[in-house]
């Protein structure tokens, strides 16, 4: 499968609901939105109303997407800043230079639980 099952069923509904609801009505409107003297592939008629929707909701959706990354891309350089400052001692706002071996334990830790937890899914998986 290309796509997974939400967008699938996204594209199902946005298509159900363009095809037998949108359009319909927009198509309805003509004479009052739109001349009726136009021809349907005219892109001043409910032609223009369908790409330029289409095309509002690509822009919408890959701006949402992009901004998404940007903003966990952001958010994990910060912590990883925030580690390495942990890490070799340097100062931190409001952080007291007793507070760095218990930062480096929890560290420690974090790792050894993943290391166990993928020693458990090796496991599962020869099972």
């Amino acid at each position: 499968m290309i796509c997974s099952h939400l967008v699938n069923l996204s594209l199902l509904l946005g298509a159900v609901l363009s095809w037998g609801l949108m359009w319909p009505l927009i198509g309805g409107l003509k004479g009052e939105w739109f001349r009726s003297t136009l021809s349907e592939s005219s892109m001043k008629s409910l032609n223009g109303y369908k790409v330029f929707i289409s095309i509002a909701l690509i822009l919408g959706d890959g701006l949402y997407n992009f901004l998404k990354i940007l903003y966990f891309t952001a958010r994990s350089m910060h912590a990883r800043a925030k580690v390495n400052k942990l890490k070799t001692g340097e100062s931190y706002p409001g952080l007291k230079t007793e507070m760095i071996p218990e930062a480096e334990q929890k560290l420690t830790n974090s790792k050894q639980v993943s290391r166990i937890q993928d020693s458990k899914q090796r496991c599962n998986r020869q099972i």
